[in-house]
């Protein structure tokens, strides 16, 4: 840069670095010692994700809360309005909750007020692994015709050993924790 008055320089788009000045009368040849500057950056966005799993197996009750946390000059700025995004930055939306989600992974994202995105982060929403009757024995009716001395043992495989409702009319009635039914007269449960 050369002025031949004084002047004020002023350059933009300088990424973030420490720079060296230096000033030169053209004239004289005189300069003027030279002066380090630091042109600083804020810090990136940390982002992180509270996930809740579904609750049952292919149903869509997964839920991703985004938060944010930037620090700025030293001002913690995470409250100011932002962007969230957990399809890897294709849409953004100004809610953070994202709820009746299917299970699977998301690419998450936060854009700031500023337009600076977040790196993403891949959060998945865990499936329960499907609820499966692993034995069902019966036991017919062994006497006369109409009694009611059949009975139904079943048993199910389920990955959070939690207690179990079971039915054996087609889910009208369920009982808890109850998995053997006797008394049975003759018919299709």
């Amino acid at each position: 840069y050369e002025q031949s008055s004084s002047a004020t320089y002023q350059k933009s788009g300088l990424k973030a670095g420490a720079y060296a000045t230096f000033v030169t009368d053209v004239q004289s040849g005189c300069k003027a010692t030279d002066l380090s500057v630091q042109v600083k950056q804020p810090p990136e966005i940390q982002v992180d994700a509270e996930v809740s799993d579904l609750t049952c197996y292919g149903d869509n009750s997964g839920r991703l809360e985004i938060r944010a946390k930037e620090m700025e000059w030293g001002a913690d700025v995470s409250n100011l309005p932002s962007e969230y995004s957990i399809d890897g930055g294709l849409t953004y939306s100004f809610g953070n909750t994202f709820k009746n989600l299917a299970g699977g992974k998301y690419s998450v994202a936060v854009r700031n007020i500023n337009g600076c995105i977040s790196e993403h982060k891949t959060v998945s929403i865990g499936e329960d692994v499907l609820l499966e009757i692993a034995r069902a024995d019966f036991a017919n009716i062994e006497r006369c015709h109409g009694d009611n001395t059949g009975s139904i043992y079943v048993s199910a495989n389920f990955r959070n050993n939690g207690p179990l409702d079971y039915s054996i009319d087609g889910g009208r009635t369920y009982h808890n924790g109850l998995n053997t039914f006797s008394g049975l007269t003759a018919g299709k449960y």
